[in-house]
C-alpha cells in the first residue's frame, strides 16, 4: 500500500498552475496580436500620409513651375507693347505738350510715369525668373574679387553719397558668380537707398561656422547705419516677400523685387537669409552659403568710396 495523497495534491497544485500559465499567455498574445493590428494601422496610415504629402509635393512644385513660366512669358510678351506706350507718350509729350492745358499735360504725365514703373516692375519680375529658371554655373571664385566688381559698377552711387565701406577678409568659394554678384548689389544698394540722412556707413563681414560634415557654412553680414526696420518678426520676413514694401512711393523708390531675389538666390546656394534691425538703428542682413571647408582667404579690405581698392 503507498499512499498517493500528497502526490495527487501536487499535480492538482501543478495543473492549476499550467492553466494559469496558459491564461497568461494566451492573455499575452492576444494583447501582442491587438498592439500588432494597430501598429500596421498606424504604419499604413502613414504610409498612406507620405504617399499624400509626396503627390502633394510635386503638385506644389508642378504648380510652381508653371507660375514661374507664366510670370516669366507673360513679363517678356508685355515688354514690346509696353516700350511702344511708353515711347509714344513720352513723344505726345514732347511735341505737343505746350499746346495741351494743365490737365491733358497731368494726363500725360501719368501715363509716361505709369509706364517706366510698368517697365521697372516687369524687369524684376524677369530678374526673379531668371534667377529660378536659369541653370547655375558653380566654378571656385574670389568674393573679393566679387565685391570690388559691385563696388566698381556702383563707383558713381559710392561717390554721390560719400559712402564708407569696410569689409572682413573674404574667402573663395563654389558659387554662381553672376548670382552673387547680383546679391550684393542688391543688399549695398539697399543699404545707401535707406540711409538715415547722414553717410552711409556699410560693413562687410564674413566667417566660417563650423561644421563636422564636409561641407561647412560661411555666415556674412552687410550691416549699415540707416533708418532701420522694425522689429516685429512679421516685417522682417515679409521684406523678403515678392512686391511687398516697407515704405510707399511717396517715400522711398522700390518695387519689392530686390530682397525677393536675394533670398531665391540664397536658398539656390543652400543657405538662409534673415535681418536684425530697429528703427534708426540701421540693419545688418545676414545670408549663410554652403562652402568646403578648405575655402581659402583672402586678405582683409578696407575701402572708402572715391578711394582706390587694394587688397
Amino acid at each position: 500500500m503507498i499512499d498517493i495523497t500528497e502526490r495527487n495534491k501536487v499535480e492538482k497544485e501543478l495543473s492549476r498552475y499550467r492553466e494559469h500559465l496558459e491564461e497568461l499567455v494566451a492573455n499575452r498574445a492576444a494583447e501582442i496580436q491587438s498592439a500588432n493590428k494597430q501598429l500596421t494601422k498606424e504604419v499604413t496610415e502613414r504610409i498612406e500620409a507620405q504617399r499624400a504629402l509626396d503627390e502633394r509635393a510635386q503638385s506644389l512644385e508642378r504648380s510652381n513651375a508653371d507660375l514661374e513660366q507664366f510670370a516669366y512669358v507673360i513679363s517678356h510678351d508685355l515688354q514690346e507693347p509696353l516700350r511702344a506706350m511708353t515711347v509714344f507718350s513720352q513723344l505726345l509729350k514732347q511735341r505737343y505738350y505746350p499746346e495741351l492745358d494743365e490737365t491733358a499735360g497731368g494726363y500725360i504725365k501719368h501715363i509716361v510715369e505709369g509706364g517706366i514703373r510698368m517697365q521697372a516692375l516687369i524687369d524684376g519680375i524677369l530678374d526673379f525668373s531668371r534667377v529660378t529658371h536659369r541653370s547655375q554655373s558653380l566654378k571656385e571664385v574670389s568674393l573679393e574679387a566679387i565685391v570690388k566688381t559691385v563696388l566698381s559698377s556702383l563707383s558713381t552711387l559710392l561717390n554721390e553719397n560719400d559712402v564708407k565701406i569696410t569689409i572682413d577678409p573674404m574667402p573663395s568659394l563654389a558659387c554662381d558668380a553672376n548670382q552673387i554678384t547680383q546679391l550684393f548689389q542688391n543688399l549695398i544698394s539697399n543699404a545707401i537707398k535707406f540711409r538715415n540722412g547722414s553717410a552711409p556707413v556699410i560693413h562687410i563681414s564674413a566667417e566660417p561656422q563650423p561644421s563636422a560634415e564636409d561641407l561647412q557654412h560661411w555666415l556674412f553680414g552687410v550691416q549699415d547705419n540707416g533708418i532701420g526696420i522694425n522689429n516685429s518678426n512679421d516685417q522682417q520676413s515679409r521684406i523678403f516677400s515678392l512686391f511687398q514694401r516697407l515704405h510707399t512711393r511717396q517715400e522711398l523708390e522700390g518695387y519689392g523685387i530686390g530682397l525677393a531675389i536675394c533670398k531665391k538666390i540664397v536658398e539656390r546656394h543652400s543657405g538662409r537669409i534673415w535681418v536684425e534691425s530697429a528703427p534708426k538703428k540701421g540693419s545688418t542682413f545676414y545670408f549663410t552659403l554652403a562652402v568646403q571647408k578648405n575655402a581659402e582667404m583672402h586678405s582683409s579690405t578696407v575701402l572708402k568710396s572715391a578711394q582706390p581698392i587694394e587688397s
